[in-house]
């Protein structure tokens, strides 16, 4: 899953990409508890943006992405807005 810093916040305003990484990683930690194997703030590109590599298991213990995820536009119909990530921050 890749995470853009929203068009909201200031790119070069280093608190505001700070609150940012944080609220996006608590909400990766909530969705997904213990599934989080990476993230990483990465700043190549026009806007800073995470990273996150996530390792869905079920509860059998085996690799299953739609037991999680339910497919692609289910996943990004439940994301939240970069708003409201940060207005519970």
């Amino acid at each position: 899953m890749i995470c853009t810093l929203p068009k909201e916040l200031d790119k070069t305003n280093e608190t505001d990409i700070r609150v940012w990484t944080r609220a996006t990683m608590e909400w990766g930690q909530q969705h997904v508890p213990g599934q989080v194997e990476l993230a990483q703030l990465h700043r190549d590109e026009l806007r800073p943006h995470i990273h996150i590599l996530i390792r869905p298991v079920d509860d059998t213990g085996n690799l299953n992405w739609r037991a999680h995820f339910h497919g692609r536009h289910t996943w990004a119909a439940n994301a939240p807005s970069q708003a409201a990530l940060l207005s519970n921050g």
